[in-house]
């Protein structure tokens, strides 16, 4: 009896084993990822060479103006605030490809921030990619708050909420 339930086991078990097998074939096939066709766009690649980006090429040597106008500070105000929050953000190099510099995230942040602007937007305006655009910009802005905290005043009490409605 014993000898006859073993090998009922040992059935049951290679069947289920072959079943198993042929049903993670199957769903290996289904889920296979597409390959693709490029690591990087060739226009984002322009971001580091030539055209590095609007505001450091075209609006610093413009009228004052134009660089408040994009940003919503003067470039003094952007260039401190880029120092303080810096070590925060800054990332480093891989053998991939290269970080992100600071300069590029805090500026594509403020503009998100002065305008609303959707991530499809900025991609093309600052040669950046929507998805890591959409990583580092909660990151960015944690970092203003971190190194602007001495000067952000929240209020406490319910009081002091509704005097400033």
């Amino acid at each position: 009896m014993n000898e006859l339930l073993v090998e009922s086991c040992a059935v049951l078990c290679s069947t289920f084993s072959a079943i198993l097998g042929e049903r993670l074939k199957l769903h290996g096939q289904i889920r296979k990822r597409k390959k693709r066709r490029y690591w990087v766009r060739k226009w984002i690649l322009k971001r580091s060479s030539e055209v590095q980006n609007l505001v450091d090429h075209e609006l610093r040597s413009n009228p004052h103006e134009d660089f408040k106008n994009l940003l919503r500070m003067s470039e003094e105000q952007f260039d401190y605030l880029l120092e303080r929050v810096t070590k925060h953000i800054l990332k480093s190099d891989t053998n991939m490809r290269q970080a992100l510099s600071p300069k590029i995230k805090l500026q594509v942040t403020l503009r998100y921030l002065a305008t609303g602007d959707s991530f499809k937007s900025l991609e093309y305006l600052f040669r950046v990619r929507k998805n890591t655009i959409s990583k580092f910009i909660p990151e960015t802005c944690k970092a203003i708050i971190k190194e602007l905290e001495e000067f952000i005043k929240v209020p406490s009490t319910e009081d002091e909420w509704k005097n400033i409605e």
